[in-house]
């Protein structure tokens, strides 16, 4: 798991893309990073209480959500 995060946020395109968005109606967060900083708080609230499989499927959400930041 380690080695899939290390190696997403290490893209180039995910780099880039972290930075895409505004504040808008239904995410205030604005930019993508600020999105993935607010779902890993919550995913380490569920893995404290044992639901730790939600950890995987947000790293490949941060990969498909930078991507799809460029579209």
């Amino acid at each position: 798991m380690k080695d899939t995060v290390e190696k997403t946020t290490s893209d180039s395109h995910y780099q880039k893309n972290i930075e895409y968005g505004e504040p808008r109606s239904g995410h205030m967060e604005g930019k993508v990073m600020y999105h993935i900083a607010e779902l890993e708080e919550n995913l380490k609230g569920l893995a404290s209480r044992g639901i730790s499989a939600f950890q995987s499927a947000t790293a490949i959400g941060r990969y498909f959500s930078c991507r799809l930041a460029i579209w």
